[in-house]
């Protein structure tokens, strides 16, 4: 396969990131998710930066507090300058972050959404995190407005709009193996030499 870069943005519950995982897997390239947090932090910021995963956060060192608060901002821009190196590099998949917006000038990459129903996202939630339902669902809720807070800061765009992306995925109607089967053809037809 020619390089490629496949972003997957997804909504809470979606089975996205284990989509991604999957179609890394199969493919036999990289995959990056948290892990790209790990290669922005150095030993004394990582647990800071950890803890700020894909939301946009009030920080007190943006207006000349404590020292202990990571600038959103720094993370941001630390994330984009690796997620564009990582893609120059390599093929991969890259969960969330804006890949989809930060490569959006690179011919190799493919933007992919996976979404499903909220009653769909809430069976996920519930079976993984053992929640009941109105926690599922308040926590769903919680995440996908963070993301999408997120992704429109940083970007200007709305998070989960088909006409960002190239493919989008119910995965309530397919199941994981599919979704990816799904991204397979997807790619072989996108990618096909000419």
């Amino acid at each position: 396969m020619r390089h490629v870069v496949v972003t997957i943005s997804r909504g809470y519950g979606s089975g996205g990131r284990y989509i991604g995982k999957l179609l890394a897997k199969k493919l036999g390239i990289g995959f990056y998710d948290r892990e790209l947090i790990s290669l922005v932090a150095d030993d004394d910021d990582d647990e800071l930066f950890l803890n700020k995963d894909e939301s946009v956060y009030f920080s007190l060192a943006e207006q000349g507090g404590d020292i202990g608060f990571v600038s959103d901002d720094k993370l941001y821009n630390s994330q984009a300058a690796i997620i564009r190196e990582i893609a120059e590099r390599e093929s991969c998949v890259i969960v969330g972050r804006c890949a989809d917006y930060i490569l959006r000038d690179m011919e190799h990459v493919v933007k992919i959404f996976i979404y499903s129903s909220l009653k769909n996202c809430m069976k996920r939630v519930m079976r993984l995190y053992e929640l009941n339902p109105d926690e599922a669902k308040q926590a769903i809720l919680l995440k996908d407005r963070s993301r999408s807070s997120y992704y429109e800061h940083y970007t200007g765009q709305k998070w989960n709009v088909a006409s960002n992306y190239d493919l989008s995925i119910n995965s309530g109607i397919l199941d994981s193996e599919k979704c990816v089967a799904l991204i397979e053809q997807y790619l072989d037809i996108r990618l096909r030499e000419k």
